[in-house]
């Protein structure tokens, strides 16, 4: 189902506001932040799911409403609490439980106060069960823009077809959702001001949910000058969130800022300590849930982390915090190193923990993405081509 995210104008009774991927410099009565179409939530029928609304005006805890919308399908929510979690931008953490019933599916959100209401679509997955055994899928580097071979967004295209017909429980992009190369340098189509854009509208085609977090080219290479110009976009049109994290069941993931690139010529990360501490938070937070793991663009086996104090930190935090793995873009080739950073080649369960692992491209030619079962404590992988 596709709805145009060009409009920002105020419908039915004053104020639905389509959403798109960042509030900040878009007027609005209300907003939802999370869940959105790149950080979704997935829940079981009954279960609780949490959604972080921004709202103008003066607000209290009563007068929300939520539902979930579907193809022809609509079911109202039981709003069971709403606490305001931030003064400074109006945030509010509303708490609903998905009824008994519910159909299987991908849903839009839809909120509202008053008459001031939000949507956030293909944003919350209903499923009948989530257990200790499932499967997601860890994929990176659509670089829509890019026009190498048959091009980034056929590539991508081809890899959504891929998952809607194969459907794993999620997937995860971890980044360079965009190209957004000079035009000096590269041939560019689309152009990088209407990269995120499309990437916006292609996943809209998906049926699985997708957990997406930024890379190096997400930042810009097209602007020099300024630097935070493109993650801006990412921010409006992707995800707004640049460190989150997210439990599927028992299970945690921690999808991490490994940071903009180092220069213009240098793609490594910009990891700050600032970063690694609260990946640090976060896994200790979660240290009850069965496995936990990590996400983020830039690899640190092999080393992409341009400071190596900061690369060393965060090496040590994983460890001491016992994650199964790390799943790192950025390379454009299949790999798996142990704790160590020795490249493990044959069976992976005798391999000290975390897993580093790295998986090709989707969108710039080799058309890999990795194939990830979990069964209870146990992980195996495949990888697959398009």
């Amino acid at each position: 189902m596709l709805i145009s995210v060009l409009i920002i104008a105020a419908v039915i009774s004053g104020a639905v506001i389509l959403h798109r991927r960042s509030q900040d410099d878009v007027s609005y009565e209300l907003v939802i932040r999370r869940p959105l179409i790149s950080v979704p939530v997935i829940q079981e029928q009954g279960g609780q799911i949490e959604i972080i609304v921004r709202i103008q005006g003066e607000t209290t805890d009563d007068d929300w409403e939520a539902a979930l919308h579907g193809d022809e399908v609509i079911h109202d929510l039981i709003v069971t609490s709403s606490d305001k979690i931030c003064d400074v931008h109006q945030e509010w953490l509303i708490t609903c439980t998905i009824p008994q019933g519910t159909d299987g599916s991908l849903y839009d959100l839809r909120l509202s106060y008053g008459d001031a209401h939000s949507e956030s679509i293909q944003s919350v997955a209903v499923v009948d069960e989530i257990n200790h055994e499932f499967t997601f899928v860890h994929a990176a580097d659509t670089h829509i823009g890019s026009t190498e071979g048959e091009g980034a967004v056929t590539y991508t295209r081809d890899f959504i077809d891929e998952m809607n017909r194969k459907r794993p429980d999620f997937i995860i992009l971890t980044g360079d959702i965009s190209d957004k190369m000079p035009p000096t340098w590269a041939e560019q189509d689309p152009p990088p001001e209407e990269q995120d854009m499309v990437f916006y509208e292609l996943i809209q085609e998906l049926e699985v949910p997708v957990y997406v977090v930024h890379g190096n080219h997400d930042y810009s290479y097209a602007e020099p000058d300024d630097p935070e110009q493109n993650i801006r976009s990412y921010q409006r049109w992707i995800n707004p969130h640049l460190n989150y994290s997210f439990n599927y069941g028992d299970y945690h993931f921690v999808m991490q800022n490994s940071g903009k690139y180092a220069g213009f010529l240098d793609g490594d990360g910009m990891m700050t300590m600032d970063n690694v501490t609260w990946m640090e938070e976060e896994l200790y937070n979660n240290m009850d849930k069965r496995m936990r793991f990590v996400a983020m663009h830039h690899p640190v086996y092999p080393d992409m982390i341009h400071d190596d104090t900061v690369r060393d930190a965060f090496r040590e935090a994983v460890m001491d915090h016992d994650v199964a793995m790390v799943l790192a873009g950025h390379t454009h080739s299949s790999a798996v190193y142990d704790a160590q950073g020795s490249r493990v080649t044959g069976d992976m369960d005798t391999a000290q923990r975390p897993l580093h692992v790295t998986t090709g491209d989707v969108g710039q030619g080799s058309g890999e993405y990795r194939w990830i079962r979990i069964d209870g404590d146990e992980v195996e992988m495949t990888v697959h081509e398009i």
